[in-house]
Parts: C-alpha cells; structure tokens; sequence
C-alpha cells in the first residue's frame, strides 16, 4: 500500500512540477498561458475519449488483463525466491549475544581479513538495556531496573571468546554438514 501511495504522490508532484515550470517559462516568453493551457485540455480530453471508445471485445480485454495478471504473479513469486545461505551466513546472523564471566553482551559482527570480528560490544543488563561503564566505576548499574554489577569488564577478553565460540560453531555445523549432506 505505501509503494502505491508513493507512486501516485510522485506522479502528482511531478505533475504540478511541469505545471509551475510551465507558468514560469510562459511568463518569461511572455505566451499566453490560459490559451496554451486550454489548447491541452482540450487535446487531452479528446485523447481521453478516443482511448475510451476504442472498440475491443470484452473477452480480448480480460484475457489480456488475466495474461498480465499470470506474468505479474510468476514474476514475483520467481524474485521472492530466497537464496541458500552458507552455515557461516546464519551463524553470523544469529550468534549476536551471549555470556562471558557472567555478564550478558551483545554485538554485530565485520568482516576483516582475518575473518568475522565483533565490534560493537555492549554489556546487557538481565532486563535487557544497554549498560554504559567506565573502566575506572567499582560498580555497573542499571540504569532501568537499578541492578548493580561488579566491573570486572574485559572487553578485549570477552571479543577473543566470542569470536573462538564462533569458529568452533561453524566447524560443528560444517562436520554435520559434512556427515548429513542432504539436510538443509
């Protein structure tokens, strides 16, 4: 619905466009603007009714609009078709949070060329808000719930393990791969 709503909001735009561009360049011609503007009424009107009174058969008229309708349809079911991902695609999608030394974090992840990293680390309180620290607070609190947390943040630590638990879930799904080729 919003795609259509945006294509008769810019058809319309473009519309009035050519309509204000129209004025300003007849003003500066110094052409009457009325008379050229009723000249194209008068064109499209015309146009309008001979598109109208077009003799087609009914039956030609649905068996063209049922054909259109089957291209639309298969159209778009053939561009819909999603792709395989490889295991290394979802677990990348999917392994976005867990837990180290007893805090929760969450994270996305950069391809580099040593291989995925995780970048944008952020400690997780239980109720689910981001925690901000600093690395000189004795204490972490929440600043939702007002649970409060021992800083002993390892950032560094905690990215390292992240991303070892990574490779260590690709090479399992790889091996089962490997063993059930015909699962997916």
């Amino acid at each position: 619905m919003k795609k259509i709503i945006k294509a008769i909001f810019g058809f319309l735009l473009t519309v009035i466009g050519e309509v204000v561009a129209g004025i300003i360049l007849s003003y500066i011609n110094n052409v009457n603007f009325i008379s050229g503007f009723w000249i194209a009424i008068k064109a499209s009107v015309k146009y309008l009714w001979l598109f109208i009174t077009f003799k087609i058969p009914l039956w030609i008229m649905v068996m063209i609009i049922g054909i259109l309708y089957i291209i639309k349809e298969y159209w778009k079911r053939s561009k819909c078709k999603t792709p395989t991902k490889s295991n290394k695609e979802i677990l990348l999608e999917t392994y976005t949070e867990d837990i180290y030394d007893g805090m929760n974090y969450r994270w996305r992840w950069c391809n580099t060329s040593n291989g995925p990293s995780v970048v944008d680390l952020m400690l997780i309180c239980k109720c689910g808000c981001v925690l901000d620290y600093d690395m000189f607070d004795y204490d972490i609190q929440c600043p939702d719930c007002k649970k409060k947390y021992a800083n002993n943040v390892d950032e560094r630590a905690a990215e390292r393990t992240f991303e070892n638990r990574f490779r260590k879930k690709l090479k399992e799904l790889d091996a089962k791969e490997t063993l059930n080729p015909n699962k997916k």
